[in-house]
């Protein structure tokens, strides 16, 4: 998961504080639901940099 929709679920999931793990079921379900389509859309048009920046580097270490 790109870093963006990670910080965006994090924010809006320790609040307010999970109760139990009925709780924390359902409050992934709500904020998923809830994150910003753009924020995915963003992510998924960023992620073929990484595979290809990997392929160019043929499989050696490499920064992007």
């Amino acid at each position: 998961m790109d870093y963006e929709v990670c910080s965006a679920v994090l924010k809006k999931f320790y609040q307010p504080k999970i109760k139990d793990v009925d709780n924390q079921h359902e409050k992934i379900l709500v904020v998923w639901d809830e994150i910003n389509q753009h924020i995915i859309n963003m992510s998924v048009r960023q992620w073929h940099i990484c595979p290809q920046a990997c392929v160019k580097a043929k499989g050696n270490q490499f920064e992007q």
